[in-house]
């Protein structure tokens, strides 16, 4: 007969599995002393419940050996799931591990192929950093699929766009009076200086999008616009529009003409013939529909959640899309940006942004110079006011973009994120990012299975699955689980084809 263990398992107990008459003496379980009669309440267990799952130190469940195994780290941040493995609960945001001294900087770069969950794989997170006080800008939404989301938090969500809103590229956001009021000096002149470049930044990235081009260096092309710039704010302050940039080129002073070394107005005008058509383009043209040819429609307001929704942009019209997203991304960067000069200088109380920039794959498919460039000033700037950012996108394959140069300068928005998440990666992506992020042979098998498609019409494999990464070391895989009703609730992306899955479900 086997005895059965008096007190914790130990080894020794592992000898008295076998009775001492050897194999003949053990009784099989449902069976009498001769092996052929069933017994009341024993045989088969048709489900067998999971057993109960406990928590405790080394030391004291030691005894219970081979019965245990490890749980991930003390819980810090927004619960996103469940350790792949093990099944431990993982708790994971950027900005509490920044907070807490576990990252350099507040930083999320996370990659998802579509129907993998990217979008809910964030979206959890920003709730569990709402809820920890962290306030959270959405600028740039292309599907809108943030806008119930914030809605239900009490938040703002703008309409930008088409037939919507507009955003006005010069528009340093409401907060500009509030800078020029800051009275030490170093804090607001570095702030309006951070304004005048962004102004910049951002009319010569919409004007290079139109044109397809660089602005010429030879030309004198990004002086000029510069100055045009800089006129037009002197004269109409926050209410300067592209018109005013426009006029001031088409109207050259004679210190103008002569900066661009032209004899004549006549010849500064056809020096200036491209820079004005990308101008004109942006003000006039119907592709723009005026959206930023005129005043913002309506401020970012100051301490409350919002995003920028752009969805009434058709499909079709990427270039129009991808000028909304420079745009929103500038303009709502202006304003958190304004906020924490302000806190610096005692005007304003402690708080913590988050800017998300989800769908960066629009702009790198337009004009992948621009984009590249654009976000690099981004992150410079968040990375030196302290505000939290997530840069999101499809897959790694999104960053290798036609110019190799442009491609390696790409791949350090990678290096410089304190936090990786991947969902599933085709193996040829895993191998192009290895001169930035190593993978140990297990998670590149991981990452692959995941982006497998069933091929059975069943749910993706790696639906849910990610795989947080802080350098090198080996990462947290996770499982999201289900959904709950509230995430379903608020982030359904493919809303547009519950009508179809309801009709097909109710075929079988």
């Amino acid at each position: 007969m086997v005895r059965r263990p008096s007190g914790l398992l130990t080894p020794s107990w592992a000898s008295n599995l076998i009775a001492p008459d050897g194999l003949e003496g053990i009784r099989l379980p449902g069976t009498d002393k001769k092996g052929n009669k069933h017994l009341p309440a024993t045989g088969r267990a048709g489900y067998v419940e999971a057993p109960p799952v406990m928590q405790g130190t080394s030391n004291q469940i030691a005894g219970l050996f081979p019965f245990m195994t490890s749980t991930s780290k003390s819980p810090l941040g927004a619960p996103m799931g469940t350790h792949f493995f093990h099944m431990s609960p993982v708790f994971l945001d950027f900005m509490t591990l920044f907070l807490a001294g576990g990252a350099s900087s507040p930083s999320l770069i996370l990659f998802g192929l579509q129907g993998r969950g990217k979008s809910s794989f964030f979206l959890r997170m920003l709730m569990g950093m709402l809820a920890a006080g962290y306030l959270v800008v959405i600028p740039g939404d292309l599907k809108g699929e943030y806008s119930k989301f914030m809605r239900h938090i009490g938040g703002k969500a703008f309409e930008v766009g088409g037939d919507k809103g507009c955003v006005n590229p010069l528009d340093a956001g409401p907060l500009e009076g509030a800078v020029h009021s800051i009275k030490d000096d170093k804090i607001r002149n570095a702030m309006l200086a951070e304004m005048r470049s962004r102004r910049h930044r951002t009319v010569r990235a919409l004007v290079e999008l139109v044109l397809a081009r660089p602005l010429s260096a030879d030309a004198g092309e990004p002086g000029i616009l510069s100055e045009a710039i800089d006129h037009a704010v002197a004269g109409h302050g926050r209410f300067a529009l592209l018109g005013h940039v426009e006029n001031r080129i088409a109207n050259p002073t004679p210190e103008m003409i002569e900066s661009a070394s032209c004899h004549d107005a006549a010849d500064f005008l056809r020096l200036t013939k491209g820079l004005r058509n990308g101008l004109k383009d942006l003000i006039h043209s119907p592709e723009f529909g005026g959206t930023f040819s005129q005043p913002t429609s309506e401020d970012m307001p100051v301490g409350v959640n919002c995003s920028f929704d752009i969805s009434a942009v058709d499909l079709s019209e990427e270039r129009y899309r991808a000028a909304l997203q420079i745009v929103t991304w500038n303009y709502a960067q202006s304003v958190t940006s304004s906020v924490m000069s302000l806190k610096e200088a005692g005007l304003y109380p402690e708080v913590h942004y988050i800017m998300g920039f989800d769908e960066l794959w629009q702009n790198f498919q337009v004009d992948p110079r621009v984009a590249v460039n654009m976000l690099e000033g981004l992150i410079r700037i968040n990375r030196t006011k302290g505000i939290g950012q997530a840069l999101i996108t499809h897959g790694t394959g999104d960053l290798d973009l036609p110019d190799p140069a442009l491609t390696a300068k790409a791949k350090q928005f990678v290096a410089r994120s304190s936090m990786r998440v991947y969902g599933g990666i085709p193996y040829d992506e895993i191998d192009s990012l290895e001169k930035v992020q190593k993978f140990t042979n297990k998670e590149r098998e991981l990452l692959g299975a995941w982006a497998a498609d069933s091929g059975s019409g069943s749910v993706p494999l790696g639906r849910g699955k990610f795989l947080a990464k802080f350098g090198d070391d080996p990462g947290i895989p996770i499982n999201m689980g289900p959904l709950t009703t509230l995430e379903k609730f608020l982030h359904n992306t493919n809303e547009n084809f519950d009508g179809a899955k309801n009709a097909l479900a109710g075929h079988h």
